[in-house]
């Protein structure tokens, strides 16, 4: 295999544990090489290796440190803004709680934590939800003949 900085060949291919973003260390094939060092990292089924994770920070017994706060946000498939606004704060207040610069309310790890067991969301369901331009009802009712609500 040729090196992607060099372009040298005879990469060499090991399976090593490594650091995951901090969260976590794993297993992966890990490819060197002896001309300049470089590392290349491939994770195997990283879909599930990233749900591994995610499901074991969420039931950690313990505060989450602020970069896994980070980790999981990211994990649900929301930037920061998102984020920020579905909660009501300022994406600077989530940016500080992540970045462990201010500590963060329980209620937020609690929620993130119910999120990641949903897996990731779909973000432009929860941005309609909270658009404040869509003040008609989504759906009308009435009661029927029999007294029950049926839509119009």
């Amino acid at each position: 295999m040729k090196c992607y900085a060099c372009g040298k060949t005879g990469m060499k291919t090991a399976v090593e544990k490594v650091d995951l973003d901090g969260v976590a260390q794993v297993e992966a094939t890990v490819r060197r090489c002896p001309s300049c060092g470089e590392k290349a990292v491939a994770y195997e089924r990283m879909d599930d290796l990233f749900r591994q994770v995610a499901v074991e920070l969420s039931d950690a017994d313990r505060r989450l440190m602020p970069h896994e706060l980070a980790w999981l946000r990211k994990y649900t498939g929301a930037s920061g803004r998102d984020w920020a606004d579905f909660i009501g704060r300022s994406p600077e207040t989530l940016s500080r709680w992540e970045n462990g610069a201010e500590e963060y309310p329980l209620a937020f790890e609690r929620l993130l934590r119910l999120a990641v067991k949903n897996g990731p969301m779909e973000w432009e369901y929860v941005k309609e939800l909270r658009d404040p331009k869509k003040t008609e009802p989504r759906i009308e009712l009435h009661q029927n003949s029999a007294g029950r609500w049926v839509r119009t």
